[in-house]
């Protein structure tokens, strides 16, 4: 868990053979995101959602795409922030409201991770405290 890009990577590629469980896809497409890859994760669960048949699956993948392209606004606010005054902000605050509206309420799904000048999206039960990762609350 230390490297959520290499676990994503190989997680996909694992999703990728006959009979993998949807699991394997599911776990590359939130890994990618813990590891500050929220495009990648959010194309991974778009793919899933077309695939996928079970409505109970269906809505909760509906929800989590709706939570990573807040967060998706979020990085563009930074992007934004960082174009504007040559650095990235101390904290997701700064970003409202100039660059976004507000910082989504996500929290009960996932929390946005800010160690600048890089965005994670990870569950709550799976974030490791440390002393630069700064969660936004």
């Amino acid at each position: 868990m230390n490297e959520p890009l290499k676990g994503a990577a190989a997680f996909g590629e694992a999703a990728k053979l006959p009979d993998a469980p949807p699991l394997f896809g599911h776990l590359a497409a939130l890994l990618s995101a813990q590891g500050g890859d929220i495009t990648a994760g959010l194309i991974s669960l778009q793919t899933m959602l077309a695939a996928e048949q079970d409505e109970t699956v269906r809505a909760r993948y509906e929800e989590e795409i709706v939570i990573f392209e807040q967060a998706l606004e979020v990085q563009k606010g930074l992007n934004a922030y960082t174009s504007k005054y040559g650095a990235a902000p101390k904290a997701l605050e700064q970003l409202a409201p100039e660059f976004i509206a507000s910082i989504p309420d996500i929290r009960d799904s996932f929390e946005l991770v800010y160690d600048p000048p890089n965005l994670h999206l990870q569950r709550p039960d799976q974030k490791k405290k440390t002393e630069s990762g700064i969660p936004w609350k």
